[in-house]
């Protein structure tokens, strides 16, 4: 756990701040911009002209706010001309008084508002694919079911506050609030208190945990239990003999007593509320929509959030089995990871668009942009939540959000019924293959930080990057659902996250830029060498060895990178004699050369690995040789660097060069026959449901019939199972000796995977 003054990540770069204020618990949000670093090939870093744009959230105990107020105060200087959205309810008026204090009529006071909730909910749910979550428990284990929310269907949002709240938001984003009801966290605490003299809410649950509702159905009668003499021969658990007041002292000193009472109370009031949300949401709409009301839009999903919700694995799992008993299975009970920070998310949107409408804000547009979580800036800030949530979930109480500077959405070409799902293996169940992934990353650390003291020589900061990275692995290996889902992706993403926090944005820059110009060098006699094969057929499988020859240089494979440092090297030829013959592990060539040659696509886009010799001498020759058939290409590579994988600066470096070097790929580039473009990444994986905006765009006009993935991260740790509308490729050559273990392989062995759209 860190102090409030370390949950307060970059508030002297703050722009814009909001304020959530309630007499037990306060949340706070801001906009921070901060310059970008970028590393040079002389290995100096120097500051970028362009500002990044982050939003921190914490959630904090009001006995911690003062002096979280007096940080803001004495190092947020960037805020003295912005106003301060405060918002609160009847009990906190002591705290936005100090608000008022330091940032005297700036500080603007608004009581709850579902427009709040909403806009804050609906950004979450976009911006962070894991934040959504369905709850099961099964043999004493339970599990959290991530799933990425379609915002186009219409969903509930119920708020567990003092009472019930529910709000419907239709397909089209309007919303409403549908009703209300005083049932909530208030009838439990009072309740409790005015039986067991217990107010503490953890302290309810952990005894509601232990208790027996059984005991409360094998109640005795109204009569039996007022007139019982003595009271030790009330059953524990004699739910009518509240009607006696002698019973209440009873009750205080029965432990048991307290357990089945407190158990039965949560059911019931549990109970209740599943019948009002599922009743709310099979209420025909009456309020005037743009999309007209059916049964098929009714909404499907209930979010709960609330103190009452806090990610209590009892309460989480009584409402899964009320909703999905209720609606006999037509529903789903959801909740959220960062449980609560949706109201000062919304306030600061709110307060962003104000500034923007009277031309002050210093936050325009990034709103509209697209959004990832920084698992480094989401800490373990726990101080107040319940010791055994955290063991259960990991919850914590900060997020930290980047702005990509870009819009990502879904791919447009992911199969329309087919559930897509990015990642091959999920480790949350599987501990022998997450702690075998923990090693491996563990077991590479070494290497990659002596990279990155290379790239820049700042041992300090190689060294908190070690140390962070193995606090993150031995988390993950305990707690596999800290950070949401857990998969090869997450992993190898969130390494990338720390070096870029310590300020190692591109550790291979140099490395890359070495074997680029070597790879261009080389690149006439690689296209020579296979324009020289007379019979199309057979050029077409020599553009293929090459294409998987390529993706051997993969300075992210601990056998690559031991044999690259080996005395010998591995030069594009010793890759190529690396490839076993065919047939390969997965081989589906014959079948894809007789569609290209049956001229059954126009359009085709490769997701691109690694730079050098894999772009170079494997994919830009393979692309020619479709280019040859007349099928338009489109090269989708990162944004932002990771690993040793080609960006969209570097791709564009290097055609420019190619142009000058092949007439073939200076025409088709002119024509845009050729097109380079970013995928909006900056992973070694591929997430189709973030795509950029212009490859989406780009791939509808172009009516692509082929999709190209390409390389371990893309096309086996990601995409193996991927259903697409159209025909696509899975290339790669493996590289690694546990996932060769797992495919049934060897190290070296080729992927190169044909599925069809008509088997989709």
């Amino acid at each position: 756990m860190g102090t409030v003054i370390d949950a307060l990540k970059n508030i002297e770069y703050a722009v814009n701040i909001a304020f959530d204020i309630t007499s037990q618990i306060v949340k706070i949000a801001y906009v921070v911009k901060l310059s970008r670093n970028r590393t040079t090939l002389k290995g100096e870093v120097e500051k970028s002209e362009t500002e990044a744009t982050h939003i921190n959230v914490i959630q904090l105990s009001s006995f911690e706010f003062d002096t979280a107020l007096k940080c803001i105060a004495q190092k947020a200087g960037r805020l003295k001309h912005t106003e301060i959205p405060v918002m609160r309810n009847q009990g906190s008026a002591v705290l936005a008084a100090a608000i008022t204090d330091v940032f005297g009529e700036r500080a603007v006071e608004h009581y709850p508002n579902i427009t709040a909730k909403v806009l804050g909910t609906t950004f979450l749910l976009k911006n962070v694919l894991d934040e959504s979550f369905r709850y099961s428990r099964t043999d004493e284990n339970p599990h959290y079911h991530f799933e990425t929310i379609n915002l186009e269907k219409s969903f509930l949002i119920a708020v567990l506050g003092t009472g019930l709240q529910i709000i419907r938001v239709a397909s089209d984003g309007s919303y409403r609030r549908v009703r209300g009801n005083s049932l909530g966290t208030s009838t439990v605490l009072g309740l409790c208190k005015l039986l067991f003299d217990i107010e503490d809410l953890d302290e309810i649950i952990t005894l509601a945990e232990q208790g027996d509702q059984e005991e409360m159905n094998q109640a005795t009668d109204l009569n039996s239990a007022l007139f019982s003499d003595p009271f030790d021969e009330i059953q524990p658990g004699a739910f009518s003999a509240l009607a006696c007041p002698h019973f209440v002292e009873k009750l205080r000193k029965n432990k048991h007593l307290k357990m089945d009472f407190c158990r039965t109370l949560l059911e019931m009031l549990v109970e209740n509320i599943a019948q009002i949300t599922v009743l709310s949401a099979w209420v025909k709409e009456t309020v005037s929509t743009s999309t007209e009301w059916t049964e098929a839009n009714r909404p499907a999903r209930i979010f709960f959030d609330g103190p009452l919700i806090r990610n209590y694995p009892f309460v989480m799992r009584l409402l899964t089995e009320r909703v999905e008993a209720i609606s006999s299975g037509s529903m789903q009970a959801h909740f959220f990871r960062h449980q609560g920070f949706a109201d000062v998310l919304g306030l600061l949107m709110l307060s962003s668009q104000n500034a923007e409408e009277k031309g002050k804000a210093d936050t325009k547009d990034i709103w509209a942009e697209s959004w990832e979580e920084n698992i480094v800036g989401t800490s373990e800030f726990l101080s107040f939540v319940p010791k055994y949530t955290q063991v259960q979930l990991g919850q914590t109480t900060s997020l930290e959000l980047i702005c990509l500077d870009t819009k990502v959405a879904l791919f447009p070409l992911i199969h329309p019924v087919r559930t897509y799902s990015p990642d091959t293996l999920d480790f949350q169940d599987d501990h022998v293959a997450r702690q075998k992934w923990i090693d491996i990353l563990c077991g590479t650390s070494e290497k990659m930080s002596q990279r990155a003291t290379k790239s820049q020589g700042a041992l300090p900061e190689v060294e908190k990057f070690l140390e962070q990275l193995r606090g993150c692995m031995q988390q993950l290996g305990e707690m596999p659902h800290a950070y949401g889902t857990s998969n090869a992706r997450d992993l190898l993403d969130i390494r990338e996250q720390l070096l870029r926090e310590h300020g190692f944005d591109d550790i291979y820059l140099a490395q890359k830029a070495l074997e680029n110009r070597h790879s261009l060098r080389l690149l006439r006699s690689c296209l020579d060498g296979i324009d020289q094969v007379s019979d199309d057929r057979e050029r077409l499988l020599k553009a293929t060895r090459n294409f998987l020859a390529g993706n051997v240089f993969d300075w992210g494979a601990k056998e690559f990178v031991e044999m690259m440092q080996s005395p010998e090297g591995v030069t594009f030829e010793r890759a190529l004699e690396l490839l076993k013959p065919r047939p390969w592990l997965i081989d589906d060539f014959d079948q894809f050369q007789t569609r290209i040659f049956d001229r059954k696509y126009k359009s085709a886009i490769i997701f691109c690995d690694n730079s050098g010799a894999d772009f170079v001498l494997g994919a830009l020759p393979f692309a020619r040789e479709l280019l040859k058939r007349e099928i338009m290409v489109i090269m989708a590579v990162n944004k932002d660097p990771a690993l040793n994988d080609v960006t969209i600066g570097e791709a564009t470096a290097i055609c420019d060069e190619a142009a000058k070097i092949d007439l073939l790929l200076r025409g088709k580039l002119a024509i845009n026959e050729l097109l380079l473009l970013h995928n909006g990444h900056g992973s070694p994986c591929l997430d189709l449901r973030r795509m950029s905006a212009d490859i989406n765009e780009a791939v509808l006009e172009r009516q692509v019939d082929l999709v190209i993935f390409e390389g371990m991260g893309r096309a086996l740790h990601t995409n193996l199972n991927a259903h697409l509308s159209v025909d696509c490729v899975k290339a790669a050559v493996i590289k690694n000796q546990w996932l060769a273990e797992y495919i049934g392989g060897e190290i070296f062995d080729s992927v190169f995977k044909l599925e069809l759209a008509d088997q989709n």
